[in-house]
Parts: structure tokens; C-alpha cells; sequence
């Protein structure tokens, strides 16, 4: 959830079968109409304050445009498609206020972008179920800092994988069950404000598989970038993973 995607719903692409339904649920519960309650986050020990920032009017950033923050095709992306972007706002901001509202930030309500763009939408060519997105905003600098804050809190992670449980977890969906087994920290290099990953079982009839969705979150000045991999039964290489999220990096230190 950050002034740009918590919660967002996950592009379907060229996947296929169990994968294409499992992204396709996703988005569903995500964006649905319904007000579901968030369980209370596990108590920290350590206090954290996480500060309301109140947003002052902002003016409109000069040459600053969402597109040169997105990921590209370039070496980094060897491998891979691109499939072309969306150019749509996939966040869901009723999701991203309870998510705000559980770490400690009420009355979360941001203004729209000054500008947004989503990247093209990258597939394996071995595995169409390997995929890596992007989506940028030009933000204020004062949201830019909230939202930092709020992805940088020690309870985001569980307040993210409450929201998944509470909108699709353990629901027969399709003839389909989601199970969300966790949503944890990673380690990241320097340049990525923070960095998670989802871990759930999709399960049919048929089989069960686990499904991944890792997600690099860039808060700078007054860009905001999200970076989304997913990939069935493991996670994408964390090399891969990490030249993408460098080349977004480099991107950001131009503004």
C-alpha cells in the first residue's frame, strides 16, 4: 500500500490455467465493494511511532514524468517480453486506507497524482507464469514521505497479509481456494524503500501449487515506484530481481 498500490490487483498477462485464476481472484478480492475488517496487527514490542503527516497543498512538480520512472526493456530484462502496460490506476483505495489506518495512520485519503504511468508488463519467455510490472507517480514530496513511512512500519507486513486473508483467504473462489501463508520483510540493497514478499497456496480438484509475489516499493523525492514480480512454485531469482530493481534505482536518482 503506498500512495500507489497496496492492494493493488495483479495483471493477468499471458498466464494460463491455475495461474491466470489465482491473479484474476486476487484482483477481485483486492478491489471488491465490501468493507472487511482487519484483524489487529500482532503487537510490536519495540515502539514505533509512525507520524501523521498532514499533506500541505503541493504544486505540480516541473519535467517530472511517471513514464521515465517505469521498468523498461534493456538488459536487465533478458529473458523476458514485454507484453505492453496498462495504462490504468490498479489501487484500490478503500484497501490501502485500512492498511494505513492498521500501522497507525488514520484518516489516510491522498490526493491524486500529478501523474502515473504503468510499464510494460514483462513474461518469461520459458515460463509465461514468471512475470515483473511496474507502475510510477508523481506525488508531492510530503506523500512521498508518508507513504515511506507506512511501508517502512514493523507492522505493515502483517497488516498487508490481513487484508489478503480477510478479502480472499481460505474462500472457494472458482472452484479454486487461496490460502495466504505469509507476508514477510526482505532484505534489499540500498535504493528500495522496502521490499516484501507474498507467499500463498492456490488449490483445485487437482493440485495445489504455491504461488509468489514479490514487491520492491521506491519512495524518492517526489517519485513513487512499485515493482512486482510473480512467479508459480518459487520465487523469481533473486538476481533477477535485483538488476530490475537496479535499473529503477538508477532511474530515480534523476529527478
Amino acid at each position: 500500500m503506498h500512495g500507489q498500490g497496496w492492494g493493488r490487483r495483479l495483471r493477468r498477462g499471458a498466464c494460463v490455467g491455475v495461474a491466470a485464476t489465482a491473479m484474476a481472484v486476487l484482483a477481485a478480492g483486492c478491489q471488491s465493494g465490501g468493507d472487511p475488517t482487519i484483524a489487529p496487527a500482532p503487537e510490536v514490542t519495540s515502539a514505533v511511532t509512525t507520524p501523521v503527516v498532514t499533506t500541505p497543498p503541493a504544486t505540480p512538480p516541473q519535467d517530472l514524468k511517471a513514464t521515465d520512472y517505469v521498468l523498461t526493456a534493456g538488459p536487465e530484462t533478458d529473458g523476458f517480453d514485454g507484453s505492453g502496460g496498462a495504462d490504468e490506476d490498479t489501487t484500490d483505495p478503500a484497501a490501502r486506507a485500512r492498511i494505513a489506518a492498521c500501522v497507525g495512520v488514520p484518516d489516510y485519503n491522498p490526493a491524486e497524482p500529478f501523474d502515473r504511468s504503468s510499464g510494460d508488463t514483462f513474461v518469461g519467455q520459458q515460463d509465461q507464469m514468471t512475470q515483473a510490472s511496474s507502475q510510477a507517480k508523481i506525488l508531492s514530496a510530503a506523500q512521498v514521505r508518508q507513504d515511506a513511512s507506512i511501508v517502512t512500519n514493523p507492522r505493515f507486513a502483517d497488516c498487508m497479509r490481513a487484508e489478503l486473508v480477510s478479502s480472499i483467504g481460505d474462500k472457494p473462489i472458482g472452484g479454486e481456494t487461496y490460502k495466504i501463508l505469509s507476508v514477510r520483510s526482505l532484505s534489499h540493497p540500498d535504493g528500495i524503500t522496502a521490499f516484501f514478499r507474498t507467499t500463498m497456496e492456490v488449490s483445485n480438484a487437482d493440485t495445489t501449487q504455491r504461488f509468489f509475489m514479490d514487491v520492491a516499493y521506491f519512495y524518492v523525492g517526489q517519485v513513487a515506484v512499485e515493482l512486482d514480480f510473480q512467479n508459480f512454485d518459487s520465487p523469481m531469482p533473486a538476481s533477477t530481481e535485483q538488476a530490475m530493481a537496479a535499473q529503477i534505482t538508477d532511474k530515480l536518482t534523476d529527478q
